[in-house]
C-alpha cells in the first residue's frame, strides 16, 4: 500500500501512472496482433476485419489488466488474479462449442460478441462488445482509484 501513496505525489499522478503503464503494451499488443493475424492467418479474413479484432482484443486485455491492478493487493495476489483475469477470454469459445440459444448466458463477456462477430461478421456485434469492455474498464478503473 506504501507504493500507491507514492504514486500519487509523484508529477504523473495516478491516472499519468496508470496511462502510461498500460498505454505503450496496449500500443504494442494491437500492432503486433494486426500484423500476426495479416500475415499468419489461415481463415482468409479482409484487413479490416483483422484490424477490428485486433483493436477489440486489445481493448479485452485492458479489461484482463485492471482486473488485476483493481484486487491485487501484492504480488501473490497479482499473480492469482491474472489466472482469474483470463477467464474474461471465456466468451471466444462458446458462440463455437454451444450453438443454441443458451450461448446467450455468455453475453455478460466482452469477448462472447467478438466470437459473434467472427462467426457472423455481423458489424452489430462490435457494439455490444465495445460496451461491456468500456463498462468493465470504467468499474475496474473507479475501483482502482478507490483503492490508492
Amino acid at each position: 500500500m506504501k507504493i500507491n501513496r507514492y504514486i500519487t505525489i509523484t508529477p504523473l499522478g495516478k491516472k499519468g501512472y496508470l496511462i502510461s503503464r498500460l498505454l505503450i503494451p496496449v500500443l504494442f499488443a494491437a500492432i503486433v496482433s494486426f500484423v500476426l493475424l495479416s500475415f499468419c492467418s489461415v481463415s482468409g479474413m479482409s484487413l479490416w476485419t483483422t484490424f477490428i479484432i485486433s483493436i477489440l482484443a486489445t481493448i479485452l486485455s485492458v479489461v484482463a489488466a485492471m482486473i488485476i491492478l483493481a484486487y491485487a493487493g501484492n504480488k501473490v495476489e497479482g499473480m492469482a488474479l491474472a489466472k482469474v483475469s483470463a477467464l474474461v477470454m471465456v466468451g471466444l469459445i462458446i458462440p463455437f462449442i454451444i450453438t443454441d440459444s443458451a450461448q446467450y448466458v455468455f453475453s455478460f463477456l466482452p469477448s462472447f460478441w467478438i466470437a459473434k462477430f467472427l462467426i457472423s461478421n455481423n458489424y452489430w456485434f462490435i457494439l455490444p462488445a465495445i460496451l461491456l469492455s468500456g463498462g468493465m474498464i470504467y468499474l475496474l478503473y473507479n475501483r482502482y482509484n478507490t483503492k490508492i
